[in-house]
């Protein structure tokens, strides 16, 4: 009967055995699978990893391209900036005489008038080595020499095309 006892004991621990091998045997395969499973989702991430780092690359690259082109364009924008405060003083300084031009003018008018011989009511002024039929009065010297205001004008007509 100890014998009996020893292999039915014998018997029960084979049979433990074997249902312990079996039990093991799934959990391997198992752990087969996930670890499969485990390395097609670290695959996966090394792909994706590497479209990301592609597309910082391409986005690095278009930032780059974006920062020269803003750059230039505010360099532009710079250099259109003071051109434009440049014309804009011009055209201060060019308003200012012209708003000055008609009193320079009466004075000027005046200190022709008080300045030559009188004849009647109107003055005339000094006559030059041409005589008056050369062309030294009132009417032909505004022909012969521009007018102040004139050149003013002209330069102040130049900016504003060149501003357009």
């Amino acid at each position: 009967m100890a014998e009996q006892l020893a292999q039915l004991a014998l018997a029960v621990l084979l049979g433990l055995n074997a249902v312990w091998c079996v039990l093991l045997h799934q959990r391997l395969r198992r752990l087969q699978r996930d670890g499969a499973n485990l390395k097609k989702f670290a695959a996966e991430i090394d792909t994706l990893v590497e479209r990301a780092a592609e597309t910082l690359r391409g986005l690095r690259s278009e930032c780059a391209a974006m920062e020269s082109r803003l750059r230039r364009h505010s360099e532009n924008a710079r250099r259109r900036g003071d051109e434009l405060k440049r014309f804009c003083d011009l055209a201060s300084e060019l308003t200012r005489r012209m708003q000055e031009l008609p009193a320079t003018g009466d004075r000027r008018r005046k200190a022709r008038t008080d300045s030559g011989p009188v004849t009647g009511s109107r003055a005339v002024p000094p006559t030059t080595s041409g005589g008056p039929g050369a062309g030294s009065g009132p009417g032909n010297r505004a022909a012969a020499e521009p007018a102040i205001g004139d050149e003013d004008r002209a330069e102040l007509l130049r900016l504003l095309d060149h501003l357009r």
